[in-house]
């Protein structure tokens, strides 16, 4: 909504100014209304709230507080022979607020002629406040935000800096306006920093950046930094925002537990290599000894040999029976020693060949059997007639010897021990199955650990070494090994190779 008012015009045809699509008035040199069309009188009296006719006062329709505002901008047009623009308002009958804006234009030619150009400036006002309540909001953010937030112009000045980095640095604002970001930095980091800024002012953002910043007393902080470039409606970067925290106390934390890991770390590369040197002496020491140890047990043997031939009588066979009894004993001892300290150094290498091992577990019940005077019966259930299996022939010697040996040592006074073998989902499982005294459940959670033995196989002859290389040699078979036991009841060991 807008009007045009022009002064000082004695008389002029007023008739087609009817037709415009703005209201028109205008004012002769005495300030009386001359002439006003229809949508100048509506629009008046609705924004004036009474009624406006031809002849009267122009000055006289305004409200009181503004006459002297408009006769000021009027008489200044008229002095300066030059535009004057004049805001103002009118509060309606309800309250409401109206903006307008009035351009003062003096016509030289017409004399003390002046035409007056008014818009409605309501919507425009309300947005600019909002606008610059929204500035002042953010500002207020800014500043009492509990987070670091600062900003640089294109120099690295700095032209923001709110109570948080006062707060913690001891630095006030208007200590720091007329200084460089990079006089407050330790010179530790000014060169990181500095390649910092140089990809920000490139317009691309930065993240997570530790800044160590120097307080006021001396001390040395450390920020962590997120900072977005700032640009003008040229889309060219004037400024550098940076927002953060204060990970001070995280940081010096983190040194520490960074210290703490490479102390830990060097002294367990020591324990490590010393734990290494420990192995090979004992290895060494366990292989010379076991040979030496060998010597007199051969001599021994021989020995008894040579008594058993001139033994006349039970007793003297019965004493060299005893003897030969625990040489074989100690032999195997030294044998399962050796074992385990070889599987402790290096790993077990597999050669691996195809091999039926149901033929394979036949033959070896038979060899058990004689072994063991024939004891026990070994009972073998197949799925197939033949299984085959790539393995290595020796390993898989030794998992077996000894479990079906175990099985039948520890269950004196039975007749059986069960083999079974079967293919469940395309994988060889031998389960082997006795009903001999059984494991306690506290034992069975440590059956697999060198030099372990059951609380109740005291009365048993064994080293317990024999089902820790078992499961060694299993899982080099690329294997899996699981017993389940009852004390009294019997002991079930599943061995499942995976093809």
């Amino acid at each position: 909504m807008g009007f045009l008012f022009f002064m000082g015009f004695d008389r002029m045809d007023f008739t087609m100014l009817n037709y415009l699509p703005v209201p028109v008035v205008f004012v002769d040199h005495q300030d009386c209304i001359v002439f006003l069309n229809s949508n100048a009188r509506s629009s008046m009296e609705l924004i004036l709230g009474t009624s406006v006719s031809i002849g009267l006062k122009f000055t006289a329709l305004l409200p009181e507080r503004m006459q002297p505002i408009m006769m000021s901008a009027l008489k200044q047009a008229r002095d300066l022979q030059r535009a004057v623009t004049q805001d103002w308002e009118i509060i309606d009958q309800g309250g409401r607020i109206s903006f307008f804006e009035t351009v003062f234009n003096p016509l030289r030619e017409l004399g003390n002629t002046v035409c007056l150009v008014t818009r409605e400036m309501t919507s425009e006002k309300v947005f600019q406040k909002k606008v610059v309540h929204l500035a002042q909001d953010l500002s207020s953010l800014i500043e009492n935000a509990n987070a670091v937030i600062f900003s640089i112009d294109s120099r690295q000045y700095v032209t923001e800096w709110n109570a948080e980095c006062a707060r913690i640095t001891q630095h006030t604002k208007n200590e720091v306006l007329t200084n460089k970001i990079g006089s407050f930095v330790d010179q530790g980091v000014a060169h990181e920093f500095d390649t910092f800024l140089a990809s920000i002012y490139a317009g691309n953002p930065g993240h997570n950046f530790e800044l160590k910043l120097r307080t006021k007393d001396g001390n040395v902080i450390t920020l962590l930094l997120n900072a977005t470039p700032k640009k003008n409606a040229e889309n060219k970067v004037i400024g550098i925002l940076f927002v953060g925290q204060d990970i001070t106390e995280l940081s010096e934390y983190k040194s520490s537990l960074e210290r703490i890991v490479k102390d830990r770390t060097s002294k367990l590369k020591e324990a490590l290599k010393k734990e290494k040197e420990l192995v090979e002496i004992r290895n060494r020491f366990v292989s010379m000894a076991s040979h030496e140890l060998r010597i007199p047990l051969s001599m021994i043997s021989s020995s008894a040999k040579t008594i058993r031939a001139q033994a006349d009588n039970q007793d003297s066979l019965a004493s060299i029976h005893a003897i030969e009894k625990q040489v074989n004993h100690m032999r195997s001892l030294i044998a399962d020693v050796l074992t385990v300290a070889k599987t402790d150094v290096t790993n077990i290498k597999a050669v691996r060949n195809h091999l039926d091992i149901v033929g394979f577990i036949s033959k070896l019940s038979e060899e058990v059997c004689v072994n063991t005077n024939h004891t026990h019966r070994v009972l073998l259930e197949t799925s197939e007639p033949v299984v085959e299996l790539e393995s290595d022939e020796k390993l898989l010697r030794n998992v077996f010897l000894n479990l079906l040996s175990n099985a039948i040592k520890f269950s004196p006074g039975k007749e059986k021990i069960e083999v079974a073998i079967t293919r469940p989902d395309g994988h060889v499982l031998i389960t082997v199955k006795d009903y001999g005294i059984g494991i306690s459940e506290e034992d069975l959670a440590r059956v697999f650990e060198p030099f372990t033995r059951g609380s109740n196989a005291a009365q048993i002859d064994g080293t317990g070494l024999g089902l820790s290389i078992v499961k060694r040699a299993v899982e080099a078979l690329n294997g899996s090994i699981e017993m389940t036991s009852s004390v009294g009841v019997g002991t079930v060991t599943k061995v499942k190779f995976y093809q």
